[in-house]
């Protein structure tokens, strides 16, 4: 982790999931804040890939101790893609929250 301890981009896993397995570019930062980070990544092959934005929850994020994560990944499925993101997968990887959309 660099000396400012914001997590860099070594410090996320290269790929999420089980089945499929959701791969992270970690040369696409799309975005950070208080919450994590969110990067660019991608699922399938060939004219099935499939590119998807997967955000990470550090376990110490500083708001309601992780609870925001699942609220929002349960809105989010409720709304079932209809105007905002659709949820492929979350889950949790080592001290991380994740959710693939």
């Amino acid at each position: 982790m660099p000396a400012d301890n914001i997590p860099g981009p070594e410090d996320y896993p290269d790929t999420v999931g089980d089945r499929p397995k959701y791969h992270v570019d970690k040369a696409c930062h799309i975005g950070s804040g208080h919450f994590g980070a969110v990067y660019g990544g991608f699922f399938g092959k060939g004219a099935l890939r499939k590119e998807v934005a997967i955000k990470f929850e550090k376990q110490t994020s500083h708001h309601n101790g992780f609870r925001e994560s699942w609220y929002e990944r349960d809105v989010l499925q409720m709304m079932d893609g209809k105007g905002c993101p659709h949820v492929y997968w979350s889950g949790r990887k080592g001290d991380r929250r994740i959710i693939v959309m």
